[in-house]
């Protein structure tokens, strides 16, 4: 687990100076840096919150520990106009199709972090597996899966396949049932959920 906090650590010391990079020319003004900025202290303060709650050493808690706060400073100190725009929006931003705060440098913090977490996740067997991919709406959708659900345990696991578009759909299904969503990967327009049984 003190890997998964490194890792972060290092993506964190890479983007934080790319963003204090970006204020100094146009994306000052921009409200892409203002949300990257945003988004670099909410996740800081989320893994200060996940390391009170996982078990390394005194030693390893401290080093982490002092990492983030040294890195939330240096976060807080990346410079935003008060009133910010879309740059791209403005006319003023030429640089690609894409917001390089946000997708650019927060997509850097992904590709820095994403492989080892992945590698790191035990893998989850499933119990059962729906193919929902021909639902099209609530009901066909949750049809075939509360079927499914029928007769399994409290804490079995049950994989559903979707089609993309029904991402919002199948969030309302595990609102309504109070599932738990454990696992999920997307491929050539599909999603794979893992979603863990009350």
């Amino acid at each position: 687990m003190y890997i998964y906090f490194k890792n972060q650590i290092r993506g964190y010391n890479v983007i934080i100076p790319t963003l204090h990079a970006l204020s100094k020319d146009i994306c000052r003004d921009c409200i892409g840096l203002e949300g990257a900025k945003t988004k670099v202290i909410k996740g800081l303060k989320k893994l200060k919150i996940d390391l009170e709650n996982i078990d390394i050493s005194q030693g390893e808690r401290e080093e982490v520990t002092a990492l983030i706060k040294s890195l939330s400073e240096m976060a807080d100190a990346i410079d935003v106009a008060e009133e910010t725009t879309c740059q791209k929006t403005a006319g003023k931003c030429k640089i690609g199709p894409a917001c390089l705060a946000l997708d650019g440098a927060l997509g850097l913090m992904k590709q820095i972090t994403e492989p080892v977490l992945v590698a790191a996740s035990p893998e989850v067997t499933a119990s059962k597996i729906v193919d929902a991919r021909a639902a099209c709406c609530l009901d066909t959708l949750s049809s075939p899966i509360r079927d499914a659900m029928k007769g399994m345990k409290s804490g079995e696991v049950l994989e559903v396949i979707i089609v993309q578009g029904l991402k919002e759909v199948f969030n309302k299904f595990i609102e309504q049932e109070k599932c738990t969503i454990i696992d999920s990967s997307e491929k050539d327009g599909e999603i794979h959920f893992k979603i863990r049984i009350k």
